[in-house]
């Protein structure tokens, strides 16, 4: 979905610039996204190595920085981590990373409401040991 070392508007160049909050439209992308309440997403941080990033935070883009990240790379070369992060109303989210680096995006799977993931294909990801859906708790059965 965004890869900041290949030109491509809104998701592609520039890099990363330290301390220095970017905003990315997911529903915008190529990938046909919906809004949704949240995206699960796999966050790669490039660098020569030696070249330490510190952390790549990423939170909704109408909000402020909430203080938390989603990837340490204090070693620097290529580092990944995987996250849920919230979206915005418009589903869009921002990032931001505490020094220059190239970042590189993926998308996993979406939630449209709290508690419900679907995979790109719209399928139910969230699932039991057995591989059976997971159905919503039922407030009847919650009570003692």
């Amino acid at each position: 979905m965004v890869d900041t070392r290949y030109p491509g508007g809104a998701f592609g160049t520039p890099s990363l610039v330290a301390n220095t909050p970017r905003i990315f439209p997911v529903p915008a992308s190529n990938c046909g996204v919906p809004v949704a309440a949240a995206y699960s997403m796999n966050f790669v941080s490039i660098t020569p190595a030696g070249q330490a990033v510190g952390f790549v935070a990423a939170w909704q883009d109408d909000r402020p920085w909430p203080g938390t990240v989603v990837l340490n790379a204090l070693q620097g070369g290529i580092v990944d981590n995987s996250a849920i992060v919230p979206a915005g109303a418009d589903g869009g989210i921002q990032v931001m990373a505490t020094a220059n680096c190239d970042l590189v995006i993926d998308l996993n799977a979406i939630t449209c409401r709290l508690g419900i993931f679907r995979d790109l294909r719209g399928r139910r990801v969230l699932r039991d040991r057995k591989g059976r859906p997971v159905q919503r708790a039922r407030k009847d059965r919650l009570k003692r």
